[in-house]
């Protein structure tokens, strides 16, 4: 997850900001967060390729839910300090204040800050836009940029995300059946 001086993509958090059209560090937050399941879609670690060929805005969106309901469930567990805690209370909070989506009538999902789906949608645009993703008939696949940056990062980084996500999918059971 990103630290004080973390550079993603060779961006600081205040240029990925004003590249996603973010203005609230939560925001931003949040879309790391939803990254950080789209690689779980795909990965459970450097050696465990899922092979799923693509993913879809409700497939991602299910999952940010999901995991933000398995740890807000158990904070207590996971969390090692009020920082943290807090921390995924107001990514929980954000993410439940959201509607699923916000143009029902034509069935197209706009990139935007105003859904969950619109936040999925924002950060695929993102991701396609970094030669991470193509996307075609709104199913995302993954590019060899992709696996390579994943592998990388499991190799090399990890972190507390990725260990609170484990413990809480362990606790949880079995895999999500999106995964």
């Amino acid at each position: 997850t990103p630290g004080g001086h973390n550079r993603v993509f060779g961006f600081t958090n205040e240029e990925l900001k004003r590249t996603m059209g973010l203005r609230l560090n939560r925001e931003l937050y949040l879309c790391y967060f939803i990254i950080y399941n789209i690689i779980l879609y795909f990965y459970q670690d450097s050696a465990a390729y899922t092979y799923a060929e693509y993913i879809r805005i409700p497939d991602a969106a299910d999952s940010v839910g999901g995991n933000l309901s398995r740890i807000r469930d158990g904070l207590s567990v996971y969390a090692r300090n009020e920082l943290e805690e807090n921390s995924f209370q107001t990514l929980a909070l954000l993410w439940d204040e959201l509607p699923a989506v916000t143009s029902e009538e034509t069935g197209e999902i706009r990139a935007g800050r105003g859904s969950k789906a619109g936040y999925v949608k924002l950060v695929f645009n993102f991701l396609t836009a970094q030669g991470m993703f193509v996307e075609a008939q709104e199913r995302y696949y993954p590019t060899d940029r992709f696996h390579a940056v994943v592998r990388n990062y499991y190799e090399e980084e990890r972190g507390r995300l990725y260990e609170i996500l484990k413990e809480s999918r362990e606790k949880g059971g079995a895999r999500d059946a999106a995964d």
